[in-house]
């Protein structure tokens, strides 16, 4: 399934191989350079309803979240296991991010 970004909401959204499963589990607390721009990673992201509502032109995508819910619930906070996709980051450093940009784990250092 490929979920369609306006859909899931996402300020940007970036493709990963489909084998290397969730990275973005790791990135708590790190340091990711995309493009100009350097980020901080403070939490993964809680999957809510919007993905399973019409947005404009777009139809309802309610196997989104059926497919998060089933294949990736991690624990975080008080409430348990929960469906996580993505993250939420601080911006370190403003820049301009272009399509195509890789995302880049940097030292905290730098």
């Amino acid at each position: 399934m490929t979920p369609t970004p306006a859909a899931s909401a996402p300020t940007s959204s970036w493709r990963r191989p489909t084998s290397c499963g969730h990275p973005e589990d790791a990135w708590t607390g790190a340091h990711l350079r995309v493009g100009e721009a350097l980020f901080r990673v403070v939490v993964p992201t809680p999957r809510c309803v919007v993905p399973t509502l019409r947005h404009d032109e777009l139809p309802p995508e309610p196997a989104l979240m059926r497919a998060v819910a089933r294949d990736h619930r991690i624990p975080l906070f008080d409430p348990g296991r929960l469906s996580y996709l993505g993250v939420y980051p601080d911006v370190l450093e403003p820049g301009t991010v272009r399509v195509g940009d890789p995302v880049v784990p940097v030292a905290r250092d730098s």
